[in-house]
């Protein structure tokens, strides 16, 4: 049987209603990260440094559960306007400098002030 647990850390935002991440022998699967500084609690004003925040709040659950980015097989992006793909990819990229993950990008409306958010896969790898 698959066992999982709950991944937390107070270094991204975090709500009442839903897991950071949660975690199985093989992979962490997080939720969705948006730009909010977790010490702040403010979102930037540019679209480029939100999209850091949001990878910065990414990287920091994926290493409460020893994961790094390098891990990431998958990510999920979600962008309030689609003019601003190319700005996000030049950020994205650089958080992502390798072999990239496969990735589903789509234009939605997100609840608040985010433009964006990235959930992620991860590849544990305990060697």
């Amino acid at each position: 049987m698959l066992q999982s647990s709950v991944v937390h850390t107070p270094d991204a935002p975090g709500l009442p209603v839903l897991s950071q991440a949660v975690a199985t022998d093989q992979f962490v699967l997080t939720s969705g990260q948006v730009g909010l500084d977790p010490v702040e609690g403010a979102v930037p004003e540019s679209f480029t440094e939100e999209v850091g925040q949001a990878c910065r709040n990414l990287q920091a659950v994926l290493r409460a559960g020893n994961c790094s980015l390098a891990d990431v097989v998958r990510t999920f992006c979600v962008l309030t306007d689609a003019s601003q793909l190319a700005e996000f990819n030049a950020e994205y990229i650089l958080w992502f400098p390798g072999d990239k993950p496969a990735r589903t990008t789509i234009v939605a409306g997100l609840v608040g002030p985010f433009r964006v958010e990235i959930e992620a896969t991860a590849l544990k790898n305990d060697g």
